[in-house]
């Protein structure tokens, strides 16, 4: 394989194979909790996206229209300054008002995350899959072309192709191929070259138009991706900031991705898995919602409006 691909020939001291220099990302990944990142990044999108509740419509007026219109009126200016007063003061306590404040509080609160995410898991595919390709015989560069050899040690291998590659999207093309190149076993095959494509279609902005939207894309479907034996982000131990019960990543399947694709959504098992600051978001929205006889699109539970 080596000699379809001469610039996978990369060699490093044996006793330097911190992946953390290549991958730097990753230097920080115990303190990163996969189950709540994804249960934040729908509820967040959801409520960006004003598909929680349905969400009504608001004119905001500006102060020069609210003028032509008094002075059509022939109202005097005291009148004038009367009715802009009543005006703001209506603005200010109204419930449509402060649903639009969530809105825009979470959507920065989902820009931060996606690019947060975005840099740490790309690090990650990029890093895994590396991990991944070691298991082909013929693939001498990674490690000693054994299965059993070091995952962390193929990483930093990798690591430095990549780097002296300037992590083209041609090394992941490649690597696609040889996963399918795979003979049938747990290892490689379809799932792994499902891997090496959504990476090398994120490096060449093939996911979606603009670069925030190619980064949801990506982040959506690295949640959602698994391999021959389970989580595709199962290759690292991350940090559960949840309570215990609630699962460990491998619970996230049926957890929090399957409450996220229901119909309707499982607000509950998502507002759960969340954050603190997304979980004061979604109680706050829907407090309001349900005060102001606004239908909300999920499944939850009354405590979450009393949190």
């Amino acid at each position: 394989m080596n000699k379809l691909y001469p610039h996978w020939e990369f060699q490093i001291p044996d006793d330097e194979y911190d992946y953390t220099r290549y991958w730097r990302e990753l230097s920080d990944a115990a303190l990163i909790d996969p189950v709540q990142s994804a249960a934040d990044f729908y509820l967040l999108f959801a409520i960006a996206n004003k598909s929680i509740i349905q969400f009504p419509k608001i004119t905001i007026l500006h102060p020069d229209e609210i003028v032509e219109d008094a002075i059509k009126l022939g109202l005097s200016s005291e009148e004038i300054d009367l009715r802009n007063q009543k005006y703001y003061l209506y603005m200010k306590d109204s419930p449509i008002v402060k649903l639009q404040d969530i809105v825009d509080r979470s959507n920065d609160l989902l820009n931060d995350l996606v690019h947060s995410l975005d840099r740490i898991f790309m690090d990650y595919a990029c890093a895994a899959i590396g991990g991944e390709l070691r298991h082909h015989a013929n693939n001498t560069c990674l490690g000693k072309g054994s299965g059993y050899d070091n995952r962390f040690r193929a990483w930093t291998y990798w690591g430095a192709i990549c780097q002296e590659n300037g992590t083209s999207h041609h090394l992941f093309s490649e690597a696609e191929s040889i996963f399918l190149d795979f003979p049938n076993s747990s290892y490689g095959g379809k799932p792994w070259a499902n891997a090496a494509k959504l990476v090398h279609d994120r490096l060449l902005m093939k996911l979606a138009g603009s670069p925030s939207e190619n980064q949801t894309v990506f982040i959506d479907r690295i949640f959602n991706l698994q391999h021959n034996t389970g989580s595709f982000l199962n290759k690292l131990t991350w940090a559960n900031l949840r309570s215990p019960e609630l699962g460990s990543i491998e619970k996230m399947q049926e957890t929090v991705l399957r409450a996220h694709s229901s119909n309707p959504a499982d607000l509950t098992v998502l507002y759960d898995n969340a954050s603190s600051d997304v979980r004061k978001a979604v109680s706050k929205l829907l407090k309001i919602a349900l005060d102001s006889n606004i239908n909300v699109n999920g499944i939850y539970e009354e405590r979450i409006i009393s949190e």
